[in-house]
This record gives structure tokens, sequence and C-alpha cells, in this order.
């Protein structure tokens, strides 16, 4: 499920436990930047292959208003935090699992893109590449 301003998206996805699920948000603003799309992507841990060799999506998406990506804003993996915007819906449940790695791109990824980045090690240096954290590489700063 995906919760946001009161209202629930239900996905159908259910993720497979004690294997790799792969999970990737693209944000695609409208021309008022007041709303948008979130097309979700996600690939199980045998996800079909396409034309290209390449790992194939399921592929949703949900119109969302106002803007979830305001500066300033908190963005939370697996539990819930209070929004710095209020009007906030405490969910039922939190995720309980690990995260191996989180990217946040400066570019918007079509589903074949997501595709071929599947499954690979990107690079820090990496081109449009906002922010990595790898959690499997212990401690740090």
């Amino acid at each position: 499920e995906i919760l946001w301003a009161g209202t629930t998206f239900a996905t159908g996805i259910t993720l497979e436990l004690d294997r790799w699920n792969h999970i990737v948000l693209v944000w695609k603003p409208a021309d008022t930047r007041t709303s948008g799309v979130l097309q979700l992507y996600y690939f199980n841990s045998n996800p079909p292959i396409d034309a290209q060799g390449n790992p194939r999506p399921t592929s949703l998406s949900y119109l969302l208003s106002p803007h979830p990506f305001l500066p300033g804003g908190v963005l939370t993996l697996g539990q819930f935090a209070l929004s710095t915007l209020g009007g906030d819906i405490v969910p039922d449940s939190a995720f309980v699992g690990e995260i191996d790695e989180l990217r946040i791109w400066n570019k918007r990824f079509s589903a074949t893109q997501v595709g071929a980045l599947f499954g690979s090690n990107v690079n820090p240096d990496a081109a449009d590449l906002a922010s990595l954290w790898k959690f499997n590489e212990g401690q740090g700063e």
C-alpha cells in the first residue's frame, strides 16, 4: 500500500519473504507542479524478461496531489514519521525487514531503463545520481 494525504492506494503487491524485492518509485510532476504521477515499478526475485533480455517490472501509476516531494520534507522508509506538513494518518503496520540499498536520482526512468538497472551495482559517481546509501557496508557516517 501507499499512504498519501489520507488516501490509501492498494498496489496489489505482496513482497516475497526471504527473497530480494526491488521497488522503484518515479515522480513525474504535472505542468502546474502542484501534483503529479507516482510511477511504481516492482520486481520480485524471478521477474519476467523482456525482448532485450532485461527484467520486466510490474508497473503501477498513482495521481498524487498535493505535491509529495516538497523541499524540507521528510522521507521515511519502512516506518511512519510525522509529516512536516501535518494532516497525518498513522498506518496500522510498518515494514519489517532489511533494506539493502537506496538510490535517489535527478532524472526520471522509463520501465526499460529501470529493468536495465535491476540488480546492477551503481558507481557512486554515476551521472544524475543524487544520493546513494548502501546499507550492507556496516557502520559508517
